[in-house]
């Protein structure tokens, strides 16, 4: 089932109340056989947009699954809510994220034991039908 919202500060509101939920389940669609694809990862709520950062670039199944298919859905607070994910190539932007992820993971080892060098930003617009 999927969360739809008549206007974007119903959806702005949701988000904002689950900004701090420690990962989303994010279906991308296989770039070979279009099949829903699920994975767990983190996220960023920054500024009323909607951010995911790719920790080893364009590399990881998921990021090449948007970038040949940019319709995705986000699982957030027992919701399903459809967007469209955009890969963005601003630096300023990247690291106010990467401040943000540090900030909101910095308990969980991870954000200190991998490279994340190679990251690479994707927004997500919500498709409000």
């Amino acid at each position: 089932m999927v969360f739809i919202v008549s206007k974007y500060e119903d959806l702005d509101n949701f988000l904002a109340q689950h900004h701090k939920d420690y990962s989303i389940w994010l279906t991308t669609y296989g770039r070979k056989t279009g099949k829903p694809r699920l994975v767990q990862i983190w996220f960023a709520y920054v500024n009323g947009e909607f951010y995911i950062l790719a920790r080893h670039g364009l590399n990881a199944w998921w990021a090449k699954n948007i970038v040949k298919n940019k319709n995705v859905i986000v699982n957030i607070g027992g919701r399903a809510v459809r967007g469209t994910a955009e890969v963005l190539d601003d630096k300023e932007l990247t690291d106010e994220v990467w401040r943000y992820y540090k900030g909101k993971y910095r308990f969980y080892p991870q954000i200190y034991i991998f490279s994340w060098a190679k990251r690479k930003l994707i927004r997500i617009a919500f498709d409000l039908q």
